[in-house]
């Protein structure tokens, strides 16, 4: 038993050895057949680039941009007009990575097909696949600023590049076509006649079948059955002597107003845009009047010792059909630009309100009022456009009647900044029936950055019952504001709002010239400042 125990271990012993050996040799050979490891993919073609992104900037600049790949030294990229068949390449480029984004100008109403591929500096490897988009172009616009006196009551002159391919004017209304001489052409300029007085025109500037630019304005005033008022008249006195529903035509100048009741229908009118007339008053009305409308004309509330508390307010009886605010300055009254606050029975009614191409700035609030403040009453619609506000109010919008309400494409900065916090209801409060639109606005530092509670200084809408059954805000911008999400919404998204930095020219100065490309492109704010 013993000697065959012996053997068994032995047996044992030799099997064992037998096994680790054969592992052993079994993992030298595994790592015989182990690859080195990769630290080069060595190819015969350039990888393509990927991402390829074309923008259309200013119109008719085409910018792009794509990934870099490690292999290519350049790229090479071609441009067509034939819908991605580059049978006839029109420009091509060599790019070095360092030089992306690339930036191009090409002409306007034209969709061009861009293809871009990646190029070694290694022999005998081949350049990468292409890959491709398209792009169409904006209308261009070679004219050049207006000018003081280029435009008058029946004839306007007009300015472009000079030099440039252009053949003929298009002139609405009355679709009338003004062919353009070489002498006008060399020059770039041109005056166009026979013209309207008062009357807003489109002219087109043409290269045969593509528009090069796009010109609107409005002639003067050709006084015709219009008055004129001169900085020597007594503007009380012409206002109180005239018959219901007279045109005034203000000339350049200063005017002493102050509170002034309105009891029939007027239009005031400065002469010229680029030299408004100023006018130091206030308007009240506590009667029926069809129709209320201001144009370029600046309106200031500092007139007199004691500062103006509203610019116009209505009154009880008050009832308008239409209040009118065109390319108006408005500034430097107590708290208010529009007020309604009588709650009684016979508050102020108001068919519509427009505001339009107006900056109104520095209403600091000594004591309460809110920038379009209507607290009873009616107002049918009121509808802000192209307008910027800044440096204003204890809060904005305070519609506690019901009404159809829009805000598009204006610029607010430092808006909702009084320090009175009591009845502080914050940008746009409207919570009684209608309607409520916010679209392509930019808000800069709104609200107080040491407002005493976070519902106060400037917050969107401040709770529920404080906004509109179906409010719609689209493709606004915030940046730097205070409080802006501290009540109901709390995210931009809810507003729909991005929050880039617009890179303001300079603010305090009220020069909201708009810096950052994406706003510009987006057209987000008062159109003024977007050129």
């Amino acid at each position: 038993m013993v000697i065959n125990r012996m053997i068994v271990m032995k047996m044992r012993y030799l099997i064992t050895c037998v096994l680790v050996g054969s592992l052993t040799l079994g993992f030298m050979a595994c790592e015989d057949k182990i690859d080195q490891l990769v630290t080069e993919l060595d190819v015969d073609r350039v990888f393509s680039p990927t991402g390829l992104t074309a923008r259309v900037r200013n119109l008719t600049s085409i910018e792009l941009t794509w990934n870099v790949r490690d292999d290519a030294d350049h790229y090479i990229v071609e441009f067509s007009e034939d819908n991605l068949q580059f049978n006839t390449i029109i420009r091509t480029l060599t790019v070095l990575p360092d030089d992306l984004p690339v930036l191009e100008i090409f002409e306007g109403e034209t969709e061009y097909s861009i293809r871009v591929k990646g190029v070694s500096n290694k022999p005998g490897v081949a350049d990468s696949k292409w890959i491709t988009t398209t792009v169409m172009t904006a209308e261009e616009n070679i004219y050049l600023p207006i000018e003081p006196g280029d435009i008058a009551a029946t004839e306007a002159t007009l300015r472009w590049t000079s030099n440039s391919q252009v053949t003929n004017f298009i002139i609405n209304p009355g679709n009338v076509q003004r062919d353009i001489t070489p002498a006008e052409k060399e020059a770039g300029i041109a005056t166009i006649t026979g013209l309207t007085g008062e009357t807003s025109y489109t002219v087109l500037l043409k290269n045969g079948t593509k528009t090069r630019g796009t010109k609107a304005f409005v002639t003067l005033i050709d006084l015709g059955g219009a008055l004129a008022i001169h900085p020597e008249d007594d503007i009380r006195a012409k206002l109180d002597e005239a018959e219901p529903g007279t045109s005034f035509v203000i000339f350049p100048g200063q005017y002493n107003l102050g509170s002034y009741a309105l009891t029939k229908s007027v239009k005031l009118s400065g002469y010229l845009p680029f030299n408004k007339p100023v006018i130091y008053g206030q308007f009240t009305n506590n009667t029926i009047v069809a129709t209320v409308e201001f144009k370029d004309i600046v309106f200031r509330g500092d007139g007199d010792a004691t500062v103006l508390g509203q610019f116009f307010i209505a009154q009880a009886g008050s009832d308008i059909t239409t209040l009118s605010i065109q390319d108006c300055e408005i500034s430097h009254y107590q708290n208010t630009l529009i007020a309604s606050t009588n709650t009684s029975a016979s508050a102020g009614k108001f068919g519509s309100i427009i505001i339009k191409g107006s900056y109104v700035h520095d209403i600091l609030p000594a004591t309460g009022g809110d920038g379009l403040d209507f607290r009873g009453g009616t107002v049918g619609s009121l509808s802000v456009e192209n307008s910027t506000f800044a440096n204003a109010f204890r809060s904005f919008l305070r519609m506690q009647v019901a009404s159809n309400t829009s805000f598009k494409n204006s610029t607010f900065y430092k808006i909702c900044i009084g320090t009175n916090d009591s009845n502080n209801t914050g940008l746009f409060r409207a919570n009684v029936g209608g309607t409520i639109e916010v679209r392509n606005c930019l808000f800069v530092e709104t609200g107080r950055e040491d407002a005493a509670t976070a519902a106060n200084g400037g917050v969107w809408t401040r709770n529920a019952t404080s906004m509109a059954a179906t409010p719609t805000y689209a493709n606004n911008n915030i940046h730097s504001c205070y409080n802006i999400l501290g009540g109901l919404y709390t995210t931009p998204a809810q507003i729909s709002a991005t929050e880039l930095n617009p890179g303001f020219v300079n603010a305090a100065a009220g020069n909201f010239t708009v810096t950052n490309q994406t706003l510009i492109d987006n057209q987000v704010g008062d159109p003024r400042w977007l050129q």
